[in-house]
């Protein structure tokens, strides 16, 4: 919590430079992007081209998605969005058919929590309200290898804690800094909030 109020409310930290991993991560969604939307073949340094193979799909890779808090879809960009995200490969089977899926390139560690999945089949919904069916993997590239397949249709549940999250947030934010205490945990000698009593790299 209060190293999210420093990076995303006050902002009052030095800009961050991005990471290796982060770099990486980025030039494998661009080519990835590239291959899917525009037939642009990988490059030697990733050897994931089997794992671009979807027939018989209609395929599409970096759908931008924007939603109204009213739970409407609106653009990615809209003055009025409410919560948006970016799906990195969209699969149909027709476009007639109730029935969507969705892959998520992931570079880093295995980690099979499909709360990002699901938040992305809320965006969705709001796209096409009519769908019976989303379901949705992780693809680990380091692995080479695709994920679980999670049923995501459910979007309600999903939405309220969204929705829930949002109320919790805006009691804190009445309440100031306080109300994002800091929290230990393994990652703290990574973290940016070098005040922070938990980070070892606090100054003496």
């Amino acid at each position: 919590p209060r190293k999210c109020f420093h990076v995303r409310i006050a902002k009052d930290l030095p800009k961050e430079e991005p990471s290796k991993q982060m770099l990486w991560g980025s030039e494998v969604h661009k080519a990835m992007e590239n291959r899917i939307n525009h037939g642009t073949p990988l490059p030697e340094t990733m050897p994931y081209e089997h794992l671009c193979n979807f027939s018989p799909y209609l395929v599409r890779a970096e759908l931008k998605l924007g939603m109204r808090e009213n739970g409407k879809e609106c653009g990615f960009f809209d003055s009025d969005v409410w919560a948006r995200g970016v799906i990195d490969v969209e699969l149909n089977h027709a476009p007639t058919l109730n029935a969507v899926m969705f892959f998520d390139w992931k570079t880093g560690k295995v980690r099979e929590d499909p709360s990002e999945l699901e938040f992305h089949a809320v965006l969705y919904r709001a796209r096409r309200p009519k769908l019976e069916r989303i379901s949705g993997s992780y693809v680990w590239l380091q692995e080479q290898r695709v994920g679980k397949l999670h049923d995501l249709s459910d979007t309600t549940t999903k939405l309220e804690q969204i929705q829930r999250t949002q109320d919790d947030i805006g009691h804190r934010l009445a309440m100031g800094e306080q109300a994002f205490p800091p929290r230990q945990n393994p990652l703290c000698g990574w973290c940016p909030v070098t005040q922070c009593e938990f980070n070892p790299k606090r100054a003496k």
